[in-house]
């Protein structure tokens, strides 16, 4: 078996678990890590049994033949650049969810890929855990019968001021693309397809910010599809839902 190359793009928090997995993997090795923070960078270079080339720009990290797969961890709004970025380099990709901030950019990104005839996987990692996967085998083999509705919640809390640390780019309010629907909703409605085994033909939402302004585009959510099959998906914020310090 090849040992591929990686490169990570992006040092932020969930970097460390793709930098673990890959350095524990067969098959593969860290060849490069990326971060606009090169210090950041160097640091984990250091750290590391394997000291992955350090650059400050992506774009070399593109440009080394040492690197066969690169792993998008930065924001969500720059994942479709960086995305293309790397298909044009000839470079397989995995990329963080969520996908893209728009469906545009999502379909920039499959043409791309498409186009330079490399590899594309985006990381709604869920549907593999074992629950999902054995619920997945109980469907299919047919143990559990016709789908007619799948339901679930997403437990969390509301973020109040002072509750959400600088960094989290993720929920920040006003940032394009964030916020609990997309990056967290999005497992769901991606295990419900998984499960399904068929594509959503029409989706509603209703999204509320109760506690949280000024500090999160939402924190009330309920999304409701139909499946091709005419199946119902549901996904919501856990209906227990509490607010912090009260």
């Amino acid at each position: 078996m090849k040992t591929l190359g990686y490169g990570i793009i992006g040092c932020g928090r969930v970097s460390a678990r793709h930098i673990n997995t890959i350095e524990e993997g067969e098959g593969m090795r860290l060849a490069a890590i990326a971060d606009t923070h090169i210090e950041r960078a160097e640091h984990i270079s250091a750290e590391r049994p394997s000291r992955p080339a350090v650059y400050a720009n992506y774009n070399e990290l593109l440009a080394d033949e040492n690197v066969d797969v690169a792993v998008i961890c930065l924001p969500s709004q720059l994942h479709a650049e960086a995305t293309i970025a790397a298909a044009n380099a000839g470079k397989h990709i995995y990329c963080e969810k969520v996908m893209a901030a728009t469906l545009n950019q999502a379909r920039a990104m499959i043409d791309a890929a498409e186009t330079n005839g490399v590899k594309l996987n985006i990381g709604h990692n869920t549907r593999y855990f074992p629950p999902y996967a054995q619920a997945h085998k109980l469907i299919q083999d047919g143990q559990i019968g016709e789908i007619v509705a799948v339901d679930g919640a997403f437990p969390t809390s509301a973020m109040l001021p002072d509750t959400v640390r600088p960094t989290f780019w993720g929920i920040k309010a006003g940032a394009r693309g964030h916020g609990m629907v997309m990056n967290f909703g999005c497992h769901y409605i991606d295990a419900a397809r998984y499960l399904c085994g068929e594509e959503f033909s029409r989706v509603s939402a209703c999204i509320a910010n109760r506690y949280s302004q000024g500090q999160a585009p939402e924190d009330q959510y309920l999304i409701t599809a139909v499946c091709q099959s005419g199946a119902l998906v549901t996904v919501a914020q856990d209906r227990q839902f509490t607010r912090i310090g009260s």
